[in-house]
């Protein structure tokens, strides 16, 4: 199965990140930690596709950035699952040296 993220995000103050344009424009490099909610958007069957017989497409409904203690805390956090689930120490974007 496979799980896509529509790209577009809520408009206003529901969006978490637009108080960090600037932030981002000017350090875009630099990686943000952020906490999200999504949702099942769509749901579309791939009978014919064996290693991938669905794929789930889902809205985000809401982020917010994380910034000071509290980052360091769900970044931790993100890491351990991140180990738990795959085995792997070094988050993906980190293993390809793409820090």
């Amino acid at each position: 199965m496979s799980v896509t993220v529509r790209a577009k995000l809520p408009k206003s103050d529901h969006n978490g990140l637009a108080h960090l344009e600037s932030r981002l424009a000017d350090d875009p490099d630099t990686p943000l930690v952020v906490v999200g909610l999504v949702r099942a958007d769509t749901i579309e069957a791939r009978p014919h596709d064996v290693d991938n017989p669905r794929l789930v497409k889902t809205v985000l409904l809401h982020v917010e950035a994380v910034d000071g203690a509290d980052s360091t805390t769900v970044e931790q956090l993100m890491r351990s699952i991140h180990e738990s689930r795959t085995g792997k120490v070094a988050l993906p974007f980190e293993e390809n040296g793409d820090q």
